[in-house]
């Protein structure tokens, strides 16, 4: 699979362009007092950048309109929903499509109209990456031509990271000591990502901007461990095992690992 990355420079000359969220018999978005702000910043600060991940690849946006693309969204938290949910009698109408983390996806297939899957996927830390797995098994599949991968975290309300130091999960001195003597719980972050997706061939036929190539995608879960959240390296290690034969690549070729926390 290859994907193109989004890259900065042209914000100006889309921006103009951006039609509603929410359109409303007014004729006025009101997205701006219910629409979730992990969609918010996808559209308004990062639609720009869907946009413009597709226009490096040299696919004209208007190709990409009623194609069988799909767009697999990712995220972890629901802040937002957790906020205005506290004052159920005052929220606006579209409270109920415009905190949904479900209808991330379906929200940028309606803006682009995009015909393939659309789904929306929370596993948690892992949720962006499941989604890349997702996406390259209905390419593979033939269930689309192409797709956007999205994912976005924000940190809105201290309420979840409460319950996080409550088990535990933290670190005290806010870092991520991965595969480190010093490790001693995780920090969370915020951000957001868009990869334009397709298969190989279909991006060299296309003459399209190659930026990198998924060899093999894959997933699985620990199984029963002492507790819940307590990862099986076995099982990490079969996972790990199973790609690179799916990849038909050896462990020495391997120069560059990036893994969760830093």
């Amino acid at each position: 699979m290859a994907y193109s990355r989004n890259r900065p420079g042209i914000t100006e000359l889309i921006r103009p362009n951006l039609k509603p969220l929410i359109p409303c018999k007014d004729g006025h978005s009101r997205h701006h007092t219910v629409l979730s702000k992990m969609v918010r910043f996808l559209f308004e600060n990062r639609m720009t950048r869907h946009v413009l991940i597709i226009l490096p690849a040299g696919i004209p946006v208007e190709k990409l309109k009623g194609s069988r693309t799909a767009v697999f969204s990712a995220s972890f938290t629901d802040d937002w929903s957790r906020m205005i949910s506290q004052d159920p009698e005052n929220v606006e109408r579209t409270a109920a499509t415009g905190t949904a983390s479900s209808l991330i996806s379906n929200r940028v297939s309606w803006y682009f109209d995009l015909r393939g899957p659309s789904v929306h996927l929370d596993t948690a830390c892992s949720s962006s990456l499941f989604a890349v797995d997702m996406a390259c098994q209905s390419l593979r599949a033939g269930e689309c031509s192409s797709a956007l991968v999205t994912g976005s975290s924000l940190i809105l309300t201290p309420t979840f990271t409460h319950f996080l130091s409550n088990l535990g999960f933290l670190s005290p001195d806010s870092k991520c000591w991965a595969f480190d003597e010093r490790a001693n719980g995780y920090a969370r972050g915020e951000g957001f990502v868009a990869l334009l997706l397709k298969p190989i061939s279909a991006a060299l036929r296309d003459g399209d901007m190659i930026r990198s190539v998924v060899r093999a995608t894959g997933s699985n879960q620990d199984g029963q461990t002492p507790s819940m959240t307590q990862p099986s390296p076995r099982a990490q290690e079969e996972l790990i095992r199973h790609v690179y034969q799916k990849a038909n690549l050896p462990f020495d070729k391997t120069r560059y690992v990036e893994a969760h926390g830093k």
